[in-house]
């Protein structure tokens, strides 16, 4: 309905500035309403926005508030295109939002949010960075988020920045975690912890602060499953299922919230495969719903998809263990359709498949049917 009347308002004065500048930020806005949903229409609704900001705020000379204002469609429209995994894009996105903020910060550094809006920039960038596996980049840039978080925590304290600074810590730990470094990455991602914990302290049914807690506890304990701290790694894990099914239980149809619930379900089943197959069975199968019901609102996303794989994946593995035939074959199968396009993946999902069919005739429980 916004969109709507800004059209009508910016029809009439097209060449306005403050008349772009309120449908760009419309555009934006539903831009980033739909960054969980529809990837293309947030692109689209970007797209125009960026258009429309490049004719008022391309400058470095022009107002600071139309530059911030471009600099924050570069941000989002990284984070649209990394979602489709277009990488090389979504860098040069990335780029163009880091680069005018830390214009603006150069020179109006009495601009209010302006400090913000940088370690965001060096915020997404990082865990982009995480995601491709690019580690030293991802580092260093985590790091310069990091440092102007905590001071601005130390400034002003606000829960919105503790939330920026604990989410810093947490991909941090994730960073070094992936990158092989166990016994470095818990420190980080306690701190992160410690911050959760405290805001929920101070707001307890606040989601976002639940969400941030549970993705930590999953960082967590995939340190500790690397570093052979099964103890710790289990009691984190555990947390997380219980945080996690929680909040999906309130909010079913957020796709972030079934894919981290999953997330935790999944780790926790690979945990227990071999002392509590049982469990584990359960736990795989649970993840691997909740990843379809991620995909099922965010259809295609890559991430859900390789995700949906792993589980069903392990899930016939320890269902082969069992003797459960019939069960592997179809998690088996589940695996395949996940990931069609990656051929290698698909012939060795398929060719345990094939061993779970032999298998299954020879199995005395089962009908020629089953």
């Amino acid at each position: 309905e916004a969109l709507r009347i800004r059209e009508e308002i910016h029809a009439e004065q097209p060449d306005l500035p403050l008349s772009i500048w309120y449908l760009a930020t419309t555009h934006r806005g539903l831009g980033d309403t739909l960054l969980e949903y529809r990837l293309r229409d947030a692109e689209d609704h970007l797209r125009k926005a960026l258009e429309l900001m490049t004719r008022i705020g391309g400058s470095p000379a022009t107002r600071p508030v139309y530059r911030r204002e471009l600099g924050a469609v570069w941000q989002s429209l990284a984070i649209v295109l990394y979602r489709q995994e277009r990488s090389e894009e979504g860098e040069e996105a990335a780029r163009s939002g880091l680069r005018i903020a830390h214009e603006i910060v150069d020179r109006y550094p009495e601009i209010s949010g302006a400090r913000r809006d940088l370690a965001n920039n060096y915020f997404n960038l990082g865990a982009w960075y995480v995601a491709l596996g690019r580690f030293e980049q991802a580092r260093e840039a985590l790091e310069e988020a990091i440092s102007i978080q905590k001071a601005l925590v130390e400034e002003v304290g606000i829960p919105p920045a503790r939330k920026s600074l604990a989410d810093s810590y947490a991909t941090l730990g994730e960073c070094l975690t992936s990158s092989g470094v166990p016994y470095v990455a818990p420190e980080p991602i306690r701190r992160a912890l410690a911050i959760y914990r405290e805001l929920l302290k101070e707001s307890p049914g606040m989601p976002a602060y639940r969400q941030g807690l549970v993705s930590a506890l999953n960082v967590l304990g995939d340190a500790c499953v690397r570093a052979g701290m099964g103890l710790q790694a289990a009691s984190a894990l555990e947390e997380a299922v219980r945080l996690g099914g929680e909040l999906v239980a309130e909010y079913g149809d957020v796709p972030r919230y079934l894919y981290d619930l999953g997330n935790s379900e999944a780790a926790l089943g690979v945990l227990l495969k071999r002392p509590d197959p049982v469990r584990a069975c359960d736990l795989l199968g649970r993840a691997a719903e909740h990843y379809s019901a991620s995909l099922r609102l965010r259809p295609g996303y890559a991430v859900y998809r390789k995700a949906l794989n792993h589980a069903c994946w392990m899930l016939g593995m320890v269902r082969v263990g069992l003797g459960d035939h019939e069960g592997a074959a179809t998690a088996f199968a589940k695996a395949a359709l996940a990931l069609p396009e990656l051929a290698l993946a698909y012939r060795q999902l398929l060719s345990f498949l094939v061993r779970c069919v032999e298998l299954a005739r020879a199995d005395p429980n089962l009908t020629v049917e089953q």
